[in-house]
């Protein structure tokens, strides 16, 4: 498997751990059945909460996609856009292009795990507080969360460096 094919199998490997919209569980004073950007009840909080669970000792694959899952769902609370994942899977292969493979391999699941981190900061940053980032959008946000999501499950099972020699 190439390192594209290995990509969208993880994709769908995320994609299958979404709960139908109805199913979230729900949070605050938001009425259930909303599907505005970012609405759902629940799923921008479940987002955050994960984020402190992150350090966590029994992290593992399942953590990986069920994250990447809640930010699939974040971004389209009703339905997954036909399109989404084939634009990240683009977007991972552009990065991976232009990074190399070895910037994550570097520091490996922890240096994936502090990215993470950072990218659910500022997502709860821009959503909770809305403390504007002008140089990144919310959706670019969620998105980078379900590639490094991506990039932690190949890690995990060393495809993330597949076909490369630098």
């Amino acid at each position: 498997m190439n390192f594209r094919q290995t990509v969208e199998s993880k994709l769908a490997d995320i994609a299958k751990r979404l709960l139908p919209a109805n199913e979230y569980p729900k949070h605050g004073s938001s009425e259930g059945g909303q599907c505005e950007l970012f609405g759902l009840p629940g799923v921008a909080e479940l987002l955050v909460e994960k984020k402190y669970r992150m350090g966590d000792t029994d992290w593992g694959p399942r953590d990986w996609e069920w994250l990447g899952a809640l930010a699939l769902r974040a971004l389209h609370p009703c339905h997954l856009a036909d399109w989404e994942l084939p634009e990240i899977a683009d977007m991972l292969e552009e990065k991976r292009s232009a990074y190399g493979p070895k910037n994550l391999l570097r520091h490996g699941i922890v240096g994936v795990t502090v990215r993470v981190w950072d990218k659910l900061s500022r997502f709860e940053n821009l959503h909770f507080k809305g403390h504007p980032y002008y140089d990144e959008r919310i959706e670019d946000t969620l998105r980078d969360i379900v590639g490094y999501c991506v990039a932690a499950l190949m890690l995990d099972e060393g495809t993330w460096a597949d076909g490369e020699e630098n």
